[in-house]
């Protein structure tokens, strides 16, 4: 851990922040403290990093190492701070280290070291180390279950955590039992209306729906909104959440009436209260957007999709995956209305940007492939045969890879490049 400081004291800009020597070292952490939180606030990043460089070595001259505001202030400004300036590797030498001083001191199953261990998962699933992060997830859930036991409450958080990390890598099957074990454990531990069962039962009901199980989810969801409708309040957040949730799935089983009904639903809170630029509302109108398509009504689907857009453009800019998602709806109904040139430009806009984005992350392949694909079936619905084939043959290539050989989608893209 001192190996970390020095290096960052000699490569980033001191604070200017004298500090009085007879001051109680309590006190001068405290102080410290207030100052990263006020730089962080004012976006200084570099200046609330160094600031907290000094924290961290007060910190460890002042508190004992199994202290948990050391743990504190080590993981959750120093490391965060780290991450976020762009140290990377500093930051996982600084959970490691912090980790392996824990273990020694404390053991490997007293509970400040198991919330360390989950924290430095977090971390790693943050940089896309999923496969790391798993190896972690199961050790932590291992001891939770040795020192607390396999129905203990926080044995169960652990577990789910385990099972959102199998779910990131698509092992779907997997992660659905592990959530259900989880969210009837917690409905007996903690009652059917307590937010964490809550908020397990929504993990459920979404890889239920990634999985094709569309009347499972519908039925979880169901109940989900049932019991927030109760605990939560029809009008709060999380239920409008669920609402959105169900018309979707009512959307994708061809139940249009009541997809539309749910969604007008959730829009009608835009005036109340959510506001138009918030994540929920901008979903509900690509969504929205999606059931126009589904009825034919295209130039209402176009006028929707291009809100969603220019909302996505001003809140995220114009380098986001969503906004290449965006790109790709706005060409799919140019395509269905003939504007051919146009969606031709979106596809190959949306296709820069997901690759630009996502090119070397292969858990957002399928997104880079279906692009692919969309754009070759409208180069080759023109007769534009040889620019088509090589973007069949790179999607398909692509999908076997990364994907599989007997993925749906590389079967799909066979049977495409057949065609053509």
């Amino acid at each position: 851990m001192l190996a970390v400081g020095l290096l960052l004291l000699t490569s980033l800009p001191l604070s200017g922040f004298a500090q009085d020597s007879t001051t109680d070292p309590l006190e001068q952490l405290t102080n410290l403290q207030a100052q990263v939180e006020q730089l962080y606030q004012e976006g200084n990043l570099e200046q609330a990093l160094s600031v907290s460089t000094e924290m961290f070595f007060l910190a460890q001259e002042t508190l004992a190492p199994d202290d948990p505001g050391l743990v504190e202030l080590t993981l959750g400004y120093q490391a965060q701070l780290l991450v976020e300036v762009g140290y990377l590797e500093e930051a996982n030498q600084l959970y490691q280290e912090t980790l392996d001083s824990l273990q020694e001191t404390l053991g490997p199953d007293d509970p400040l070291t198991l919330t360390t261990l989950d924290r430095y998962a977090e971390f790693l699933e943050l940089v896309g180390e999923f496969a790391y992060a798993y190896e972690l997830r199961s050790e932590s859930h291992q001891r939770s279950v040795r020192s607390l036991g396999e129905q203990d409450a926080q044995t169960l958080i652990r577990l789910r955590a385990l099972a959102l990390n199998l779910e990131t890598q698509q092992q779907l099957e997997e992660a659905l039992s592990r959530l259900q074990s989880v969210h009837q454990g917690l409905e007996i531990a903690w009652g059917s209306q307590h937010p964490e069962a809550l908020s397990t039962l929504s993990a459920v009901a979404r890889v239920q729906q990634s999985r094709g199980q569309l009347h499972q989810a519908l039925d979880s969801l169901k109940k989900l909104r049932t019991l927030q409708t109760e605990a939560l309040g029809a009008e709060d957040y999380e239920t409008l959440s669920t609402v959105e949730a169900l018309a979707e799935i009512h959307r994708q089983l061809g139940q249009y009436e009541t997809a539309e009904a749910l969604f007008s639903e959730v829009l009608a809170q835009v005036n109340i209260g959510i506001g138009q630029e918030d994540s929920l509302t901008i979903q509900t109108m690509s969504h929205f957007a999606q059931l126009y398509e589904d009825t034919g009504r295209l130039e209402q689907a176009l006028e929707l999709h291009g809100q969603v857009y220019e909302l996505d453009r001003k809140l995220l800019g114009d380098a986001h995956p969503n906004i290449a998602t965006d790109l790709n709806n706005l060409a799919s109904v140019n395509q269905r209305l003939g504007n051919y040139a146009l969606a031709e430009q979106h596809f190959r806009s949306a296709l820069q940007i997901m690759e630009d984005a996502l090119g070397d992350d292969d858990s957002y392949a399928a997104n880079i492939i279906n692009l692919q694909n969309n754009l070759a079936q409208l180069l080759e619905s023109q007769g534009l045969y040889d620019q088509a084939e090589p973007l069949f043959k790179q999607a398909f290539s692509n999908a076997q890879t990364k994907l599989g050989p007997e993925h749906p989608s590389t079967l799909a893209l066979l049977n495409n490049l057949a065609f053509l």
